[in-house]
């Protein structure tokens, strides 16, 4: 670096004889961010992890491909000439190479249990109103308070350009406080971000075992990275077993017990099962505590609540003498349980932002399915010590919808929560001769089933599910509806239509605008949206509403992907998704018998589908240690459909949740974001 010359960047790597090597790197602040360095990093790692002959050209992966177009920034303030100028104004380079005498450098970690411990008591010492204390009370009893309600403010300043750029005062004035500052104690900065993800750098010899941003012992910055991971993430089985309702008395008598299929059940024969996840935070859990108290319960109160439940213990499975398959219990069956121990991170497996979307993969019971046989539903409770646990559930498609399933596991936790008694009111139906089929769906359906696979009918009864696989670089992520957006939504709809949407129409006509212009390089002409609709009072006779089993009507929507991609989209989606839902007042099995042959005709397409429902009101699934922590539907990272819930905190918002393609989830992201913003 001389007066007329400066480097952008130069390394050094160092090696230790009999332990490792270190990478050194010095950038030019001006020609590089962090992003950017890190970026130049991870595609110098990827180029000599790929191990490609020196001669060949290694692909970048496309979030480390340099864009050098200077065009896409606009400067109508001049803030170059102004930057320029307040530089050249000053005598001489300020040269704060000198680290101050007497200094030590220290690495600290902030555990995720940390930080929630941390936002536990901001959250009960700060009621949201606006905050008056000055930058000097930090030092106070509310300090931490006071400083975490500064940043915030100054972060939600920076919404939308205007407040996103420095005035060219401020910067100005920066510039000659950096000079005038010398080595006195300047501004507290904050250098890096854990969004870098610096530990992924890996060069084909593992993870750094260490990185640390060097420069701040000039500075007087602080930097921030993700944390390092110290051990190997584990996953220790603790036991294995099948959990069945309790004894029959002995003078009753032990007879297997059958439950048919209606046709409502054959239409999901094959498809793959739903999988739940229930994480509960207990930050005093351990171990003992674990095997000796809370197991025990769930395990007792699991057999009580199969008492209601007898079906969910049996088997699906297809007699050669019967023309469909058929729900069989026999006393002994019960349903399979996993117990596990995991040394991963609980908050950040339920956490809401961006996370790769099988890294829950561990934590979903397995639901065993052979040709002639497939249980109905498993289980598993994982344990996170210090944190809480997880209850993963997988059940069979076949035998119940979302709204059975989310009735199963609310007994279960009030029967739990209640010491073992069983106080529970709710009485499941098994009355298969309230749905009538004068349409003969049920032979309809098994019939295509049968077929599929097998051109000349040849008898297919085979009860594999489809396979799905996760789409490699799939994240997933849950964004929030409060009430006030929805609202907003609302009236931006109603006022280019004079017609109120349900909200439900609302939502996801917003969402489906939002991943159609999020899709990369899609070219199709159509955009196909589906969903189902509990069809429990829609019948005649109308069903009870503990009836168990499918009862759900399937709604496909077709639209022009150019009028989505409009300026009126929005309004378009709703207004094409209500008029589905109107077109069920006809009768919800009006057009039944294409439910198979459409689904099967757009399997090749891509489709829009939606997962679970606000009214199942999963939160309020309690054991007896509070409501949930998070509830998500792990099945979507492979079936790509959107889920809905109600929202944690019960104020009438929604939680969404989706897996998409890194870059797909970042560009849905600010489109969600900005569209709210607008309204």
């Amino acid at each position: 670096m001389s007066h007329e010359l400066a480097s952008a960047i130069a390394l050094q790597v160092t090696v230790f004889p009999n332990c490792g090597f270190g990478v050194g790197i010095v950038f030019h602040h001006a020609v590089l961010d962090g992003k950017t360095s890190t970026s130049f990093l991870k595609a110098w790692a990827h180029v000599s992890k790929s191990e490609a002959d020196s001669a060949a050209m290694v692909s970048l992966p496309p979030e480390h491909t340099p864009y050098y177009d200077r065009t896409v920034i606009n400067d109508p303030e001049e803030y170059v000439a102004a930057y320029l100028n307040a530089w050249m104004s000053l005598g001489g380079p300020n040269n704060r190479s000198e680290v101050p005498s007497y200094s030590a450098r220290g690495s600290f970690e902030l555990t995720r249990n940390d930080i929630e411990r941390l936002r536990k008591h901001v959250g009960t010492s700060y009621d949201g109103h606006e905050f008056t204390k000055e930058a000097d009370d930090l030092v106070c009893e509310d300090g931490l308070v006071s400083a975490v309600v500064l940043l915030s403010k100054s972060i939600r300043n920076m919404d939308g350009m205007n407040g996103f750029m420095w005035s060219k005062e401020d910067v100005v004035g920066y510039i000659h406080s950096t000079a005038e500052t010398g080595n006195e104690m300047g501004p507290i900065g904050v250098a890096g971000s854990p969004r870098f993800e610096v530990y992924s750098t890996d060069f084909g010899w593992g993870k750094p075992k260490k990185v640390e941003m060097t420069s701040i012992e000039r500075t007087e910055a602080i930097y921030a990275f993700e944390i390092m991971a110290h051990q190997q993430l584990t996953m220790k089985t603790l036991e294995l077993c099948k959990v069945a309702p309790p004894p029959q008395p002995p003078h009753s008598a032990s007879q297997p017990k059958v439950l048919p299929l209606t046709f409502f059940d054959i239409l999901w024969l094959r498809f793959p099962p739903v999988e739940r996840l229930f994480f509960y935070q207990i930050p005093s859990i351990n171990t003992q505590l674990f095997l000796h108290s809370i197991l025990p319960k769930l395990k007792h109160s699991l057999s009580l609540t199969l008492r209601h439940f007898v079906f969910v213990a049996g088997n699906l499975i297809w007699p050669d003498d019967s023309h469909k398959p058929i729900i069989h219990y026999a006393d002994g069956d019960g349903v399979s349980l996993t117990v596990t121990e995991s040394n991963m991170d609980f908050y950040h497996l339920s956490r809401n932002d961006f996370r790769e979307a099988d890294e829950c993969q561990s934590l979903i019971p397995h639901l065993a399915v052979s040709h002639e046989q497939a249980a109905v539903l498993a289980l598993q409770i994982t344990l996170f010590p210090n944190s809480g646990f997880c209850i993963g559930i997988t059940s069979h498609h076949a035998v119940l919808d979302g709204r059975s399933s989310t009735s199963f596991m609310k007994v279960w936790g009030q029967i739990c929560k209640d010491d073992g008694a069983d106080s529970s009111s709710f009485n499941p139906s098994y009355d298969r001769t309230l749905i009538e089929d004068p349409a003969e769906l049920e032979s309809l359906f098994v019939n295509e089933w049968r077929k599929e696979g097998s051109p000349n009918m040849n008898n297919n009864r085979s009860l594999i599910l489809r396979e799905f696989q996760v789409p490699p670089g799939s994240v997933r992520a849950t964004f929030q509806l409060i009430k006030e957006d929805i609202e907003k939504l609302r009236q931006s709809v109603c006022a280019k239509n004079s017609k109120s949407p349900s909200t439900f129409s609302l939502i996801c006509g917003y969402l489906w605008v939002c991943l159609e212009k999020a899709m990369i390089d899609i070219n199709k002409e159509r955009a196909i949206f589906a969903f189902s609709v509990d069809s429990r009072s829609r019948l005649k006779p109308t069903l009870p509403c503990t009836y168990f089993g499918n009862c759900i009507a399937a709604c496909i929507v077709v639209a022009k992907r150019e009028e989505l991609m409009g300026e009126n989209g929005v309004s378009f989606a709703v207004e094409t998704i209500s008029e589905g839902i109107r077109g069920l007042d006809d009768g919800v099995l009006k057009g039944a018998e294409t439910w198979v042959s459409s689904i099967n005709s757009v399997r090749s397409e891509r489709i829009t589908s939606v997962a679970g429902s606000p009214r199942f009101e999963v939160y309020s699934t309690d054991f007896g240690w509070g409501r949930p922590w998070k509830v998500e539907i792990s099945s979507i990272d492979r079936t790509g459909a959107i889920s809905l819930s109600e929202s944690k905190n019960g104020n009438g918002g929604f939680e969404i949740g989706l897996v998409l393609k890194l870059e797909e989830m970042k560009s849905f992201a600010c489109l969600f974001a900005k569209g709210l913003e607008a309204l």
